[in-house]
């Protein structure tokens, strides 16, 4: 994960702490963007569309990858 804080680089416990405190969000509120991805997707605002898959896919993209294919699996 690219670090964005100056004060993290080069020290791993708060790298670590960075590191987990983006997973919980993206976790916490992955569902919510998810929707919001797909609801601008579906009423062509494009650009909002992309900025909610940059926010889930830039922190933990493990994460997402595994959301869109339960989803998928679930729509099926």
């Amino acid at each position: 994960m690219k670090m964005r804080v100056a004060g993290i680089r080069c020290n791993r416990d708060r790298e670590a702490a960075y590191t987990a405190g983006s997973k919980h969000w993206v976790i916490r509120f992955g569902t919510g963007l998810s929707h919001d991805f797909v609801k601008n997707e579906k009423t062509r605002k494009f650009g909002l569309a992309a900025k909610s898959l940059v926010m889930l896919v830039t922190p933990y993209p493990q994460r997402t990858v595994g959301y869109a294919k339960d989803r998928i699996g679930r729509e099926r």
